[in-house]
């Protein structure tokens, strides 16, 4: 996969080419990359630049290739190093968004096929309630 990144790239559109692949992944970009302390606090606004229109940080142009069994850890680490780009992802459960650990060792395919069952409602055999 490639994401075309280059200064006039909006943060709405580099978010639409990673989610044609993987629907159920969400990106969020940061302005500056949190601290651990800043990760502990529950409930702490992190100023993610998602609501605009543009990153808010000095990104650096090309092409990020990767393959979708890239791990997370590896997707985000090479994000900030090749572009400059602070990003937190977040796998889509239903109505939830359940923010994936920056360290998962899980790769970006498996992420989403986990999102993608997670969502299913679930089945049951309704002769087998009675048992």
């Amino acid at each position: 996969m490639k994401l075309n990144i280059t200064k006039d790239t909006s943060t709405r559109e580099i978010k639409k080419q990673f989610e044609e692949v993987f629907p159920n992944l969400k990106l969020q970009f940061m302005c500056e990359e949190p601290s651990l302390a800043e990760l502990a606090v529950a409930g702490r606004n992190l100023r993610p630049s998602h609501q605009r229109d543009q990153p808010c940080c000095q990104v650096r142009e090309g092409v990020f290739t990767f393959t979708p069994a890239l791990t997370v850890a590896e997707f985000r680490k090479r994000m900030k190093k090749e572009f400059g780009l602070g990003i937190r992802l977040f796998r889509s459960e239903g109505n939830l968004r359940i923010e994936i650990d920056g360290n998962s060792q899980l790769s970006l395919v498996r992420q989403n096929a986990i999102a993608r069952a997670a969502s299913k409602p679930p089945r049951f055999n309704i002769n087998s309630l009675f048992l």
